[in-house]
């Protein structure tokens, strides 16, 4: 599947001046009616796009703070996902009452269909910080790209560093890639790679012999059974449950930067079948209590000084979708990707 959804601007300064001015004392009052609501509707359905542990994650973090109300989880790929969200909505068959996946072209999409409610008055997207979210949307998460490498073939002294490291001819044959068709993020990361280093890079990463594998997740299965030395762009979200079971993968974020990552974005839908539950879940998900179980060890928090979160960068460089749609052609015809 190749990307072709058109990135497209969210969000109005009406809606972010009245998000400004949310008070406090009424947004506790507010909390107290939707979790007395959200135990009226009983169930919330959240559709997320994380591994199955990291998604539970955040599921038993709000039931533990907000306990009556059960979530039912369905996870799959961004990819799948997106289109299921897409197809339920369009026919009016209404499932999910929270999405939270990768895929910011398809929510800016979802937000200029009216497919999504504001989120202007929940206090967490008050708070919110303003070049992280839209009047329907936040980005509450970001999994930056990393090199995995299986450490029963590569010595932590030899595994690559900085990203021009992977075109050593010690590799040439020994990379798994995922296929970077399959989401607007892996497209972005070729095309910051050839910002950076020159488009003559991915030609020279082409001629590595790259194994192209479907996704990151069967790639790390492959990684971890030491068919190969490397897989990248890959991310600490996806190795987590593999390491977790004995695996022998690390990952590297190489630096010096700029670094990028696949952003997870959060939404509800316009239609959501259980509204209250709905927009309790949304707000703990994006609340800083929320951030610690959704980014504890494994990616970035767009919220300062979340414990756990991996420290962002100052040289992290967030997507730009016209520009990398544009772009797609150019930098999979580079790596011989057809």
């Amino acid at each position: 599947m190749t990307v072709t959804r058109r990135h497209s601007l969210l969000g109005t300064a009406a809606a972010l001046v009245a998000a400004g001015h949310a008070r406090t004392a009424h947004a506790a009052t507010d909390l107290a009616r939707l979790q007395e609501a959200a135990k009226r509707e009983g169930r919330i359905t959240f559709y997320c796009s994380q591994p199955p542990a990291l998604s539970q994650r955040p599921i038993n973090g709000f039931k533990a703070r907000y306990p009556g109300v059960e979530i039912d989880l369905l996870r799959l790929s961004t990819g799948p996902l997106g289109r299921r969200f897409e197809t339920e909505t369009s026919s009016g068959a209404d499932v999910a009452d929270v999405l939270q996946l990768a895929d910011p072209v398809l929510v800016a999409s979802a937000a200029g269909k009216s497919w999504l409610a504001s989120l202007t008055d929940l206090p967490a997207h008050a708070t919110f910080p303003a070049a992280f979210k839209t009047a329907e949307s936040a980005t509450v998460r970001i999994d930056p790209h990393t090199v995995t490498y299986n450490t029963q073939n590569v010595r932590d002294t030899e595994a690559p560093k900085a990203w021009p490291d992977v075109l050593d001819p010690r590799w040439k044959g020994r990379i798994l890639c995922p296929d970077l068709r399959i989401s607007i993020m892996l497209i972005y990361w070729a095309v910051l790679m050839a910002d950076t280093y020159g488009k003559d890079y991915l030609s020279k990463l082409a001629a590595q012999n790259l194994r192209w594998v479907p996704s990151q997740i069967p790639g790390s299965q492959l990684l971890g059974a030491g068919e190969a030395d490397l897989l990248f762009p890959n991310q600490k979200q996806v190795t987590a449950s593999f390491i977790e079971s004995g695996a022998p993968l690390v990952d590297v974020i190489p630096g010096p930067g700029p670094y990028a990552g696949h952003e997870g974005v959060l939404a509800i839908p316009a239609r959501a079948p259980h509204p209250a539950g709905a927009r309790l879940l949304g707000n703990f998900i994006m609340s800083r209590e929320g951030a610690v179980f959704l980014n504890k060890d494994v990616s970035y928090s767009p919220l300062p000084d979340i414990p756990g979160a991996l420290p962002m960068p100052a040289t992290y460089k967030r997507l730009d979708a016209p520009e990398v749609l544009k772009r797609q052609a150019e930098v999979l015809e580079l790596l011989k990707l057809k």
